[in-house]
């Protein structure tokens, strides 16, 4: 009777969770890439890479934009201050023109102005061109990333050039595949260790009480006391 009991609780109770468990495991070790073909970390991998490449271009357009903006206001000051040097340099003499030393101070003070205004207009335009070199290069990161994931060929110096940013983001979603799978996981596994221990431990105490109370139904005999009394006369027997 005892092993009828158990086989349907263990059929009832612990086949179930097993067989979710087991999936879970070979959820965990499905996913491995063939030769050609990308597995499911992989894809998820390149994705958010993709997300993470449109987001930074988002900020880098933002910042083309602001730079636009000052350029424009610092190549307006630096046509100004041109016009300004321009004007100076016609009302000059010809000593003036010919002796830098015989200058007015205005005119001096506005040459400084002009060199420091085609300065910044030069530094300001250095920084727009190394942002647009970034947005051209998020831009084919963005195609090659696409065409990953569709299954199209990319050209193998980006490749290798990317494997390691790859890498990180493939480890990434293969560990967030992970904590979700052992959460989902995580109530059959419980499951299995109350049934464990019910199997193990209890189930045999509630088998060892029903024989007891059994015995002393049949028998009109308490087992326990049975057994003190043939210890000791074991006991009186050895003395």
């Amino acid at each position: 009777m005892n092993g009828v009991v158990d086989q349907a609780f263990v059929d009832r109770n612990i086949t179930p969770s097993m067989q979710e468990v087991e999936g879970a495991a070979n959820q965990l070790e499905k996913s491995q890439s063939t030769e050609n073909d990308l597995n499911e970390d992989e894809i998820k991998g390149l994705i958010a890479m993709r997300e993470q490449l449109q987001s930074e271009r988002t900020q880098i357009i933002e910042q083309i934009n602001s730079r636009e903006k000052v350029l424009e206001e610092l190549q307006a000051e630096l046509s100004t201050f041109i016009d300004r040097v321009e004007e100076l340099e016609e009302q000059m003499g010809t000593i003036e023109k010919l002796n830098v030393f015989s200058r007015e101070d205005e005119y001096v003070q506005a040459s400084a102005e002009l060199e420091e205004a085609a300065s910044l207009v030069e530094q300001a335009q250095a920084e727009h061109n190394e942002l647009t070199a970034q947005l051209n290069a998020l831009d084919e990161d963005i195609k090659n990333t696409t065409d990953m994931i569709e299954g199209n060929n990319v050209n193998e110096g980006w490749l290798t050039s990317m494997r390691n940013k790859m890498s990180e983001f493939r480890d990434m979603a293969r560990w967030e595949r992970i904590v979700t799978t052992v959460e989902d996981v995580i109530p059959s596994l419980l499951n299995l260790m109350a049934a464990f221990l019910f199997k193990t431990l209890i189930m045999p105490l509630i088998f060892l009480a029903l024989f007891l109370k059994g015995f002393k139904y049949i028998w009109g005999v308490d087992p326990r006391k049975w057994a003190q009394d043939e210890y000791a006369k074991m006991k009186k027997v050895e003395d």
